[in-house]
């Protein structure tokens, strides 16, 4: 399994961008669809370009309010020889402070529209505390399950992660 942090700044624009934020944040409910199949299949491509086993697990949008933050960690869903191979993030916004992701040598500060990609299950990672404003995630785990299991979430619009509020798509 490659072991990797990759970084593309501009992977989507600022108005690309305050679509996702929209359909969270000012109820926009709009079919969509179509717009986030082609985002979802852009970044699954820059993965599979890194391990063609990368099959989406989840995609969602995570709205961080001020305060929040995640602690070091790996993550970790082994389970029945299916793991996790890669998360993948698009910065939605760049208005607020702190949220940065942060490795054990380095911290990636967001911008609008940058796409990172990295091994979740092999490097420890965290958020440091937003502040200011909310922050915008486009999140997306990718495990090596050959099978199709991304969950229809038509009945479960959000749920709560650790002071986030994922929205799936």
């Amino acid at each position: 399994m490659k072991k990797l942090i990759y970084i593309e700044e501009n992977f989507i624009t600022p108005d690309e961008c305050k679509i996702f934020i929209d359909y969270v944040n000012a109820n926009k409910k709009e079919d969509k669809e179509d717009f986030f199949r082609q985002v979802v299949d852009k970044v699954t491509t820059v993965c599979k370009s890194f391990d063609d086993r990368a099959n989406l697990d989840y995609v969602g949008v995570a709205k961080w309010p001020v305060g929040t933050f995640k602690n070091p960690h790996y993550d970790d869903s082994a389970r029945d020889d299916i793991y996790d191979i890669f998360a993948a993030l698009i910065y939605l916004n760049d208005d607020f402070n702190g949220g940065h992701t942060g490795f054990e040598n380095f911290e990636i500060v967001p911008k609008t529209g940058q796409l990172c990609i990295f091994s979740n299950s092999q490097y420890k990672h965290h958020v440091t505390k937003v502040k200011d404003t909310e922050r915008f995630v486009l999140s997306f785990w990718y495990n090596n399950d050959c099978k199709a299991r991304l969950v229809k979430t038509s009945q479960i619009p959000s749920i709560n992660y650790d002071g986030a509020t994922l929205t799936f798509i």
